[in-house]
């Protein structure tokens, strides 16, 4: 599988490119092939995985093209569900942390809810948190947002990054929130407060 996903990153014939993109459909596939399964005990493979890797978080430069945007996004979001399926490289996931605070910050609703959800689980894993917090801001302000899911994300991982070192902060944010949060919320929004 991981062959597959070399071959499917080099240079491919042209009626296997997606706007400039080398066959994104096969690197989506064997990417989440690969969350099956655990970090290859071959040092070969387990090299040739974690080289493939960074380089696939690396083109992760959007433009104006909604198509194109969408097969990058694509790629990205399996590649970060990989590498926070091997919690193998904590460099990789500190990249994935920075690529998931700009989709936070975008106006397209569906990636900032990915965005929140995959950040959510990077939360949990306590060496990630001081990362997140970084985003703390950004996620604060996706409480205001328009859409639902992205508000009960938004909470979920504010919720999961709360430790003494931020705690007055979040609840104070989430106080305010729930004067004049959604009825369907409110209950979830005030268990959580209580707790932390």
């Amino acid at each position: 599988v991981i062959r597959v996903l070399l071959t499917s990153l080099r240079d491919v014939p042209q009626e296997y490119t997606y706007y400039g993109i080398p066959s994104p459909w096969l690197q989506v596939k064997t990417l989440r092939v690969l969350q099956y399964f655990g970090m290859p005990d071959d040092p070969s493979e387990r090299k040739t995985l974690l080289e493939i890797l960074p380089r696939v978080l690396a083109n992760s430069q959007t433009v104006d093209n909604v198509n194109k945007n969408n097969a990058v996004h694509a790629v990205l979001f399996e590649c970060i569900n990989l590498v926070i399926h091997l919690e193998e490289q904590n460099d990789m996931m500190k990249q994935c942390i920075q690529l998931l605070g700009k989709f936070i910050a975008v106006r397209e609703a569906n990636i900032r809810y990915l965005g929140l959800e995959n950040m959510g689980r990077l939360a949990l894993i306590p060496e990630m948190l001081e990362n997140i917090k970084k985003h703390q801001d950004q996620i604060i302000l996706s409480l205001k947002d328009n859409d639902i899911s992205i508000r009960r994300r938004a909470l979920d991982l504010l919720f999961a990054m709360c430790d003494e070192s931020n705690a007055r902060v979040i609840v104070d944010e989430l106080l305010e929130y729930l004067i004049n949060a959604d009825f369907a919320i409110r209950e979830e929004l005030a268990l959580k407060i209580a707790i932390l």
